[in-house]
């Protein structure tokens, strides 16, 4: 499973896209999964992702970029946001209920549970539900920190 971590989903952005083509070259192709957020995924695809529709156009392009399958977590999409995911074969969507405040790491969060949940036997789509279960549990159970995002704070 691999998680781009190119741009935090507040907009942090964390190396140069100058080692883009790299990227996609080299490590894309070595990927049963990528799990990029909104603005990782609109690095990829080189357009802005705007709607779920748009959201399954850029799953099916990263695939074709290498990766064997791509999760698109939409999380800060819209009112009614939405993971996609693309296996190859068949779009899925995963809607989930906005949650009105910041929590810092969901993203990796999502990557590594729906890692271990792989890891456990569960196919994909059935990994993929767990984890956006999972990580939804957690970030309404997250602490708050300062003025800032919240931390999550591991309970299951």
């Amino acid at each position: 499973v691999v998680d781009p971590v190119f741009k935090s989903s507040s907009g942090r952005t964390f190396w140069p896209t100058q080692y883009l083509k790299d990227y996609i070259a080299k490590i894309i192709p070595l990927a049963s999964l990528i799990t990029p957020n909104l603005e990782e995924a609109e690095i990829l695809v080189g357009y802005s992702i705007t709607s779920p529709a748009e959201m399954e156009k850029a799953a099916q392009e990263i695939v074709r970029l290498g990766a064997k399958a791509c999760l698109l977590k939409g999380g800060h999409l819209c009112d009614s946001p939405v993971d996609i995911l693309f296996d190859g074969y068949q779009v899925y969507r995963f809607p989930h209920q906005k949650i009105p405040f910041s929590t810092h790491g969901t993203g990796c969060l999502l990557s590594s549970s729906l890692l271990a949940l792989i890891a456990q036997g569960n196919n994909l789509p059935e990994a993929t539900q767990k984890a956006i279960d999972f990580t939804q549990r957690q970030i309404l159970s997250s602490l708050p920190w300062g003025r800032g995002p919240r931390i999550i704070w591991l309970k299951e």
